[in-house]
């Protein structure tokens, strides 16, 4: 971790782009030159070049092999000029960056190689992942770095994110998305290829030959082939995504791909002063094990070790560490980082129920054991008197299976899930209007969370649910329940890492589908109702062409199928603060509509255009429209004045009526990369309109 906060520093304090036009000679180097290629007069067709280098790759499609160790490093790529004036005002005296933190690590730049004996450009190793299979599974320091993710998911995180890049595979998958390749058996449907030179790479006579899409819009790669003149091998090969297809960041990195060293650098954003070179290593089963010492790291994977060690002796470095790992985590890691104290964020907090709270909580951590964690917190208020608690003990036999355990006891807002964990976060501090009410649950659950494949998830559970009310409303007395319950999800390549007690998905999916059914069952803990629920949720987001924007679009409903009370019927998620939720109701209150039966829909559309750019053309700031809306009216089989024996409603809650609630927004997001604005105005049940802050990191 501490090498990763390094580097993320030198990182930020160097990386700049540039928009500057280029000349033809000049645009084969750069990823959003490449883009004008379509527009390059090339006279030479070079289809029979890359049709005898098809046919001489289309046996050797890759086929993953089970693996005995697997070696993934992913390096820094620095111009070596970039990175002298990087370090020159850094290293002052009186800099306090270089006082507290480089001059620790004077050793490390001797460890940079030259990428292709360029000294021109550097790379030094930032992240580092070993497997082995079987007895082999040695024990690698290296993974130390990253011990709050764990070795597995490191490695994982590494493969996935960066992607696979073969262009003798039909499809190539980066960032998630399958890409067709411009060396696939037909490619020559979907690219078009030209003859723009010839070369030597490595003492080796090589065509060029220029390559791009059919249709602006597909996704496909666009860029240069370098091909063996003697046997029509690729030798190299650079290239970007397809400027106008819609994935975003892609079409602003350029990959170098080398056959011969498996290995891909890829460039970010638009200028190549900053890269990132992976390599990979793998010896699979059937080959001899004695001839790959599995430990045989360069000199720059090996500096890692030493700066960690160095690291344990610098306070200051160790200072950085921690602050790092509480910005990531909200947590503070004690005991060598075998536990953990947090969420910070929920120490403190006030409503009127409880008055002042104070919470303490934490967790053990992959350190102690790597199956096992448990975890935990306790809470107090000053006005109610009243002691809450949770406890949580989760097994995980692998990367994506999950048990989970827990039982708690505290106060929770009507329409929000206590087992979530977010009521008592330091931002619901800021509210335009008091609560009136909440509840008391003991909550007590076990839940078995199965994964398959990456595109479907499946989650089968069981709870026990007392229910008390408290505050303003207090309509009905307490009750139990008990219930069994089962869901499903299809989210088709969204990638995630199982990181502590949570997953954390670093490329959401495109599409989400979700169906869940939970059955309550009388009698069980003396539980008091029997009942049936269903709901389902659709997710989809579309791109519009040429790089206009794209819409978020959600639609959800669910039906409650028996009669109960209304603390068991759908309680439509409020909001009465002012940061802006892209899926709670902003402008409406805790408790104000019950319904048992509901269709939903969330529309977003971003356009990455904005009024600021009129006065400022370099502005990255986005236009946000949303809409929200729930319809559902209160069957008759749960209405009280039908029905003396259910709860009747009081103090502002009511049946969602025959309109729907509807409310609308525009805003700004993207300001100074982290901020947003909205404003939303409710159209039906009381007019009213607000303003919404909301933080969030666009990376």
């Amino acid at each position: 971790m501490q090498t990763k906060l390094f580097f993320f520093v030198l990182l930020f304090l160097c990386f700049t782009t540039i928009y500057a036009q280029k000349t033809p000679l000049e645009m084969k180097y750069k990823a959003w030159g490449l883009h004008a290629l379509r527009q390059y007069p090339f006279s030479q067709n070079a289809d029979d070049i890359v049709g005898k280098l098809i046919a001489r790759d289309s046996s050797g499609f890759y086929i993953q092999k089970p693996y005995r160790f697997h070696k993934t490093s992913l390096d820094l790529v620095l111009n070596a000029r970039f990175l002298e004036e990087c370090l020159q005002p850094a290293t002052s005296a009186d800099a306090v960056f270089y006082k507290y933190i480089l001059k620790y690590y004077g050793s490390w730049l001797k460890y940079g190689r030259p990428i292709d004996n360029k000294p021109t450009d550097w790379d030094l190793t930032l992240f580092l992942a070993q497997e082995y299979k079987n007895k082999y599974q040695n024990t690698d320091s290296m993974s130390n770095i990253f011990n709050f993710i764990n070795a597995e998911n490191l490695s994982y995180l590494l493969n996935e994110w960066t992607g696979d890049i073969n262009l003798s595979k039909n499809k190539n998958e980066v960032l998630s998305v399958f890409i067709k390749s411009p060396l696939a058996k037909n490619a020559k449907k979907s690219y078009r290829y030209y003859l723009s030179g010839m070369e030597e790479i490595d003492s080796i006579p090589v065509y060029e030959i220029a390559f791009f899409s059919k249709k602006p819009v597909d996704n496909t790669f666009e860029g240069y082939l370098y091909v063996s003149v003697k046997d029509f091998s690729l030798v190299k090969a650079e290239f970007t995504m397809n400027y106008f297809a819609h994935h975003k960041g892609m079409n602003e990195m350029l990959f170098t791909h080398t056959p011969s060293k498996k290995e891909n650098l890829f460039y970010l954003g638009n200028d190549s002063k900053v890269g990132l070179l992976l390599n990979r290593t793998e010896i699979q089963s059937g080959q001899i094990w004695d001839s790959f010492p599995p430990l045989a790291l360069t000199p720059s994977e090996q500096e890692i070790s030493g700066l960690i060690e160095e690291s344990l002796h610098t306070r200051a470095y160790r200072n950085l560490q921690k602050t790092g790992l509480l910005l990531l985590t909200d947590k503070i890691g004690i005991a060598g980082d075998k536990l953990e104290i947090g969420p910070l964020s929920h120490t403190l907090y006030y409503n009127e129920l409880e008055g002042l709270r104070l919470r303490i909580g934490g967790n053990t951590t992959w350190k102690l054991n790597r199956h096992v964690l448990a975890g935990g917190y306790l809470a107090y208020g000053f006005r109610d008197k009243q002691l809450k608690y949770r406890g949580d003990m989760w097994y995980s036999y692998n990367r994506g299976d999950q048990l989970h355990f827990t039982y708690v006891q505290d106060l929770n807002l009507p329409g929000y899930d206590l087992l979530a964990d977010n009521r008592d976060q330091f931002f619901y501090l800021f509210s335009h209007s008091g609560i009136r009410s909440m509840s008391l649950q003991k909550i007590a659950q076990v839940n078995y969370e199965k994964n398959f494949l990456r595109h479907f998830s499946a989650e089968l559970g069981a709870k026990y649910i007392y229910e008390n009310s408290l505050g303003k409303i207090q309509s009905y007395p307490s009750i139990r329940n008990t219930e069994l319950g089962f869901s499903i999800r299809y989210a088709p390549y969204e990638k995630f890492v199982k990181l502590r007690n949570d997953r954390l998905i670093f490329q959401n999916a495109d599409f989400d589908l979700s169906v869940n059914y939970r059955r309550g069952i009388k009698g069980i803990f003396d539980s008091y109702y029997n009942y049936n629920i269903t709901g389902f949720s659709i997710y989809k987001k579309l791109y519009f062409p040429f790089r206009i924007g794209h819409t978020d679009i959600r639609f959800s409903g669910g039906k409650v199928w028996d009669r109960v009370p209304f603390p068991i019927l759908f309680i439509p998620a409020g909001n009465q603060g002012y940061i802006f939720y892209k899926e709670d109701y902003n402008l409406m209150n805790y408790y104000e509509f019950v319904t048992d039966r509901y269709l939903a829909g969330n529309l977003g559309l971003t356009f990455n255009w904005s009024p600021v750019k009129i006065v400022y053309s370099k502005s990255s700031i986005r236009t946000n429209l949303g809409l929200k809306t729930i319809y559902g009216p209160l069957s008759d089989n749960n209405n009280p004045q039908l029905h003396p024996e259910l709860f009747a409603f009081s103090n502002g809650i009511r049946a969602l009526g025959k309109d729907p609630y509807t409310e609308v927004s525009i805003g700004l997001d993207n300001i100074l990369r982290f901020l947003r604005i909205d404003y939303v105005q409710r159209l039906h049940y009381q007019r009213r309109k607000s303003i919404f802050f909301s933080i969030f990191l666009d990376i």
